[in-house]
């Protein structure tokens, strides 16, 4: 209300129609009623009030105008921020992303309760909705980010005997090589996991064979019992991270989409 009560340019019709009252007023005892200035003198004064009542009307719609576009503006620039960052979580999943991501949820929910009142029920209904898809949106990919951490330990704590098997199985080349020599399957995961977290837009196909070859071959490994464990971990923890990777994908592009159609919408209403 403070904005609509300060002074303005219109208000100079008030003061004059409030001067001119006043002038009425103080010389109505020395003027004739049968003066042509008695009669007209009250009609100035009602124009006046009527001119600065019409002006302040038309100014106070034309700023409610203009502070809703400023609303839908920032809203727009919010919500079009965010989907940058959600956009570029993948495939690195960064810590700054995330916190940069959270800061933006914060800031998102203080404009809807300080400027959410300027909108129209709907569109709030609608940023509602869509606000409320981005803290799923980070659990996921803090979750991708903890289970791609948990591969890289279990990929780099492989026991020694593993790695003098990879060794044997570079050098060995007599014809008598046990089948668990041969590693063309091990080499095949690392590869197909390493180029699906490399890319936004990867697909899982390749590396969902790799997995399951994977755990084919170390079914079928006489190895030491940890050994096979280890090895199936490694397998299990990247077939949970690309799990949650797909479902990060999935709920990134449903927030994409929801933007764009609220974008639309807001700017719709801007035309009305």
């Amino acid at each position: 209300m403070l904005r609509e009560l300060r002074p303005r340019w219109v208000d100079l019709f008030l003061l004059a129609g409030i001067v001119a009252l006043w002038f009425y007023l103080v010389n109505s005892g020395t003027r004739s009623t049968q003066s042509s200035w008695s009669a007209l003198w009250p009609n100035v004064v009602t124009d006046l009030f009527f001119v600065w009542v019409a002006a302040r009307l038309i100014d106070g719609l034309g700023a409610a105008r203009q502070r809703r576009e400023a609303v839908v503006t920032g809203f727009r620039s919010n919500l079009n921020y965010i989907a940058r960052i959600v956009s570029g979580l993948l495939p690195s999943l960064y810590d700054f992303h995330l916190r940069d991501l959270g800061e933006e949820m914060r800031w998102l929910d203080l404009r809807r309760q300080r400027q959410g009142k300027y909108l129209k029920l709907s569109d709030r209904k609608a940023i509602a909705e869509i606000a409320a898809q981005i803290p799923r949106i980070r659990t996921d990919a803090v979750k991708a980010r903890e289970l791609r951490q948990d591969t890289a330990e279990v990929r780099t704590q492989l026991p020694d005997e593993w790695d003098r098997i990879r060794r044997n199985a570079s050098t060995d080349t007599t014809a008598g090589m046990p089948q668990w020599y041969d590693l063309t399957w091990m080499r095949k995961l690392e590869h197909e996991y390493d180029r699906y977290i490399r890319a936004a837009d990867s697909k899982p196909g390749q590396l969902l064979v790799a997995i399951t070859e994977a755990r084919h071959k170390i079914s079928l490994l006489d190895i030491d019992p940890y050994l096979a464990e280890r090895l199936s971990s490694f397998a299990t923890a990247m077939s949970v991270e690309q799990q949650v990777i797909e479902d990060l994908k999935e709920k990134v592009a449903a927030y994409r989409d929801a933007v764009r159609n609220a974008e639309i919408a807001l700017l719709e209403r801007i035309r009305d």
